[in-house]
């Protein structure tokens, strides 16, 4: 590593609060600094926030909720302070939870600062005028509790478990129908290649409309095509010139006229499963389930919608950073990691678009006569074109995108980049938590490459957390040693906790005071201590840590103090 080391963790989500995958990368990046100290070697610690989100937002309105007020009560200005005086408590919070942990470095202001959202809007303009970002009509997934789009790691995929109506669309053709609500949207009828009923027109029962039988390669089974609710029937649809039908408002209530109007999604689904059955058009029902997203901060299954988004194509720019892993700029701990996020480069179209008050404003207005779009980081009050007033984006920007520009904002873009700037970022290491590879880790590396022509960071430690949320953090009692080992360790949580549940006197590492188990096999132990440092720079502080466990568990002599210190007081952060 280079003789001065720069650490970042990826973004802490601190308004909607640290969770054990967010303590555990902060505590990781803390140990590794404090090795550095431990050794005489430069390091500079920076734990990165993520303000402006989804989930911040909640828990600013719960606590908004509390004070007896909400948004429509608050003047825009005094709204704005209240949401910046939120965001500075938790972080103030978030602070204090860290430096019980022994985390005692400074929360920087993510998304809140000026020179973030400065820097946001300026990303998002070139991004533009380069062909990167364009808006673009797709099916995306709305919670309709929240009123924004939710993807990445605010939609968590899931199940319903759902009866499933086989319905006869004409004699030799049979669809299956999970969301019978949906029927109204039907524009055609997907089949195999080969089916006879292919290229007919069939009516569709409940809303008597007639619409063409289309092939579909690699269908499997006859289906019913609702584009505006279905991304890959809005595909075919579009390939066949279909016209989508919108049946679900935003909010999961039923538009429009008939039956159904006015009705919420499941209420119009149990209705639009009677009908079907009182017409006579339903030969079977069988159990099945639907797959759904559901908003991971409100559990309500979002609503997919089609609509008009702001894209970034990500592909472009991702692979560019796979090239870059490739060719051995940018390293990753564990080694293995490196695969996987080759892997998820080149992925599909970013939607950037939310509704998040409080967030990055979308630097995008509208002609209010000519309706023109105007893309710019302080737009003309007229437009153009026609003169007419320019009316601004209610839309923000996704916490993502803008906490993916943060290292290169601190690194002082997009003002001119120096060559001490560039050397700055080789010696810069992310840690991250498994979770953050795709959602922030491999976006910051192909945003900077692409903006600023350098990687901000040049090795990624990744914690190898698999933690669902139900993981509870160990609790404030616990011994600050225990705590932060149980973090390191990423692995098994309770036996990490339970390893080091005895830690409430000293560690001692002499023969007469350590803490050996009866039988302890003291080389076994040594062996632990030497694989724990070797684990660092092979399988990363969580691997190191749970070595160091049964390390410390086991017993060491005095003749491996020195030895043992040097790993363990960085790990324990005393």
């Amino acid at each position: 590593m280079p003789d001065a080391l720069r650490l970042i963790t990826s973004p802490l989500p601190v308004a909607a609060g640290l969770g054990y995958a967010d303590l555990s990368a902060a505590v990781a990046a803390d140990a590794l600094a404090r090795r550095r100290w431990a050794a005489g070697r430069p390091a500079s610690l920076v734990l990165q926030t993520l303000t402006g989100d989804l989930g911040g937002r909640l828990a600013f309105d719960r606590d908004l909720v509390r004070t007896g007020h909400d948004r429509s009560t608050l003047p825009p200005q005094e709204l704005a302070e209240a949401v910046h005086a939120f965001d500075a408590s938790r972080r103030r919070a978030a602070a204090e939870q860290l430096d019980a942990l022994g985390v005692t470095a400074e929360l920087d202001e993510g998304g809140a600062s000026p020179a973030a959202r400065e820097a946001a809007a300026i990303a998002f303009v070139r991004l533009h005028e380069e062909g990167l970002i364009d808006v673009a009509r797709i099916v995306a997934p709305f919670c309709p509790s929240c009123a924004t789009v939710i993807e990445g790691p605010d939609a968590v995929a899931g199940h319903l478990e759902v009866e499933v109506l086989r319905v006869a669309v004409d004699a030799d053709l049979v669809v299956e129908v999970t969301a019978p609500e949906l029927v109204d949207g039907t524009v055609g009828v997907a089949v195999p290649v080969g089916h006879p009923a292919a290229g007919r027109d069939v009516v569709v029962p409940l809303v008597e409309r007639e619409v063409p039988v289309v092939e579909e390669p690699g269908c499997v089974e006859p289906r019913l095509l609702v584009p505006a609710h279905d991304a890959s029937a809005f595909e075919l649809a579009e390939l066949h010139g279909f016209v989508p039908i919108r049946v679900l408002g935003r909010d999961g209530v039923v538009r429009g006229e008939g039956p159904l109007a006015g009705l919420s999604r499941f209420a119009a689904r149990r209705a639009a499963t009677a009908l079907l059955q009182a017409e006579g058009a339903v030969v079977d029902t069988i159990d099945g389930t639907e797959s759904v997203d559901r908003c991971r901060h409100c559990g309500s299954v979002a609503v997919p919608v089609l609509g008009w988004h702001w894209l970034l194509r990500v592909a472009q720019l991702e692979v560019a950073a796979a090239d870059a892993i490739r060719h051995g700029s940018v390293s990753f701990v564990p080694a293995a990691v490196r695969d996987t996020v080759l892997v998820l480069a080149g992925g599909r179209p970013w939607c950037l678009d939310r509704s998040t008050p409080g967030g990055t404003p979308l630097p995008v207005s509208r002609c209010t006569d000519c309706r023109r779009v105007t893309v710019a980081v302080d737009a003309p009050s007229t437009c153009g074109k026609c003169f007419g007033e320019l009316e601004p984006s209610r839309l923000t920007l996704d916490a993502r995108f803008v906490a993916a520009l943060a290292p290169l904002v601190r690194a002082g873009w997009p003002g001119r980049i120096s060559a001490d700037q560039v050397a700055a970022a080789r010696a810069t290491t992310a840690v991250v938590a498994a979770g953050a590879i795709e959602s922030w880790a491999l976006p910051a590396l192909a945003l900077g490459l692409r903006l600023a022509g350098y990687a901000p960071f040049s090795n990624v430690v990744v914690q190898p957390l698999d933690v669902s949320p139900a993981t509870e953090v160990p609790p404030p009692g616990t011994d600050r040693r225990a705590a932060r080992l149980a973090l390191l360790a990423a692995t098994d949580v309770d036996a990490a906790v339970a390893a080091v549940a005895a830690l409430d006197t000293p560690i001692r590492v002499d023969e007469n005071d350590a803490p050996a188990a009866a039988g302890s096999d003291t080389s076994s132990a040594l062996a632990a201590v030497e694989a724990a440092v070797a684990a660092l720079d092979e399988g990363g502080p969580g691997q190191a840590a749970a070595l160091l466990v049964a390390a410390l568990t086991g017993g060491v002599p005095s003749s491996a103090a020195d030895r043992v210190q040097a790993l363990a007081v960085p790990f324990l952060g005393a």
